[in-house]
């Protein structure tokens, strides 16, 4: 079996890679942000504050689910290049609201974005790639989105240190993954799939589940550390981004 399904680039492997960069850093650049946020908002309790991080997640989860059925439909590449947008318009919509349910909303419609494009960073591999090749850029994806995280927390410490504002134009990075998707990341046409393919995929073992409570468990984990970080740390805003930094390491 061959390493790659097609012939592709080493720019046609940024491309796909830079997709995940930006995934989680949609918690990690606003939780530096938070204790900011409680100051420009003092009426509101903490709370509703840490809400404005993690309102997003709903959504994410239902769009993944939306975003995995719509890749069976039409282009993955063109999903992608859809989240990206707007994920990174809600980003900087967000930098101007004055209100906390303004931003919760925006957030909310963040998750959309993200939602979209979740699926579909793996699924591009996973149509471009196989064998040895497919699990050593499935393992890049991975070290992708945790790098991005971690400098999503060290961009996201220094930009709440002038105002929580900055941390939301950060979002507009969103845009440069999009262009680099647009150019780099070949076609993705739609992959009609075989009822036999279709009954396979419908049988799921029981060790799957145990995977999606223990990854479920995790991603609680990453959510409730760094709000509570973000409200009880000790010393300036510098030492609570090395504490989120120590996080991805």
């Amino acid at each position: 079996m061959g390493e790659q399904k097609r012939s592709l680039t080493m720019g046609n492997t940024i491309g796909i890679l830079a997709i995940s960069l930006m995934m989680y850093a949609s918690g990690s650049l606003i939780a530096p942000a938070l204790n900011a946020l409680q100051e420009a908002f003092p009426d509101t309790p903490y709370g509703t504050i840490r809400m404005i991080m993690s309102s997003m997640y709903l959504t994410v989860l239902i769009f993944s689910l939306i975003s995995g059925k719509l890749g069976d439909l039409v282009s993955k590449k063109m999903l992608v290049v859809a989240g990206l947008a707007v994920y990174g318009a809600m980003g900087l919509l967000g930098a101007s609201m004055n209100s906390v349910t303004g931003l919760m909303i925006t957030r909310i419609l963040m998750g959309c974005g993200v939602g979209l494009v979740l699926p579909q960073s793996t699924a591009i591999i996973m149509m471009f790639y196989e064998g040895r090749a497919k699990d050593r850029n499935l393992g890049f994806a991975s070290g992708t989105s945790n790098f991005g995280s971690m400098l999503g927390s060290i961009i996201g410490g220094s930009l709440a240190a002038v105002s929580w504002r900055y941390n939301f134009y950060a979002f507009a990075f969103a845009f440069v993954i999009m262009v680099l998707v647009l150019i780099l990341v070949p076609a993705t046409p739609v992959q009609k799939k075989s009822k036999e393919s279709k009954k396979e995929e419908d049988k799921l073992p029981g060790k799957f589940f145990i995977l999606i409570i223990g990854m479920f468990l995790i991603q609680v984990y990453s959510l409730v550390t760094p709000t509570n970080m973000a409200k009880f740390y000790l010393g300036n805003r510098s030492d609570l981004r090395r504490c989120l930094e120590s996080l991805w390491l």
